[in-house]
């Protein structure tokens, strides 16, 4: 399982990787709900929250991938990250199967134009 799950971060988490998420963990009495990590100009942003606090860290890449896959290995068991054009999800069954997907992030409405098509008044 340990080499499945390294495999999945190392070719999940690369240099375009702006967001990722760690959430789904393995038992209520874990200390942290869910973990965020923000890449900021040169390092990464661990944001750890609890039920009722966050706390931060600073990481580089390097320590940053080490995290993932000790946080995967024992503690959470869905990750998700965020490039520019995909969403990549790695999920732990609990029999310690390693599902990995990765999609492309649909076209987004742009900006400054209305989604819905107002509705247009009945005549009698």
């Amino acid at each position: 399982m340990d080499g499945g799950i390294q495999e999945a971060v190392a070719a999940s988490f690369h240099d375009g990787i702006y967001k990722c998420i760690l959430s789904n963990p393995v038992s209520k009495a874990e200390g942290y709900r869910k973990i965020v990590l923000n890449r900021l100009q040169g390092y990464f942003q661990l944001e750890k929250y609890t039920e009722k606090q966050v706390f931060h860290e600073k990481l580089t890449q390097d320590q940053a991938q080490s995290f993932l896959c000790n946080a995967l290995q024992e503690h959470f068991r869905q990750y998700n990250g965020w490039d520019t054009s995909r969403e990549y999800q790695i999920r732990i069954s609990a029999k310690g199967r390693v599902l990995c997907s990765r999609k492309a992030i649909p076209n987004q409405a742009p900006k400054g134009r209305a989604v819905a098509q107002p509705e247009k008044a009945l005549s009698a």
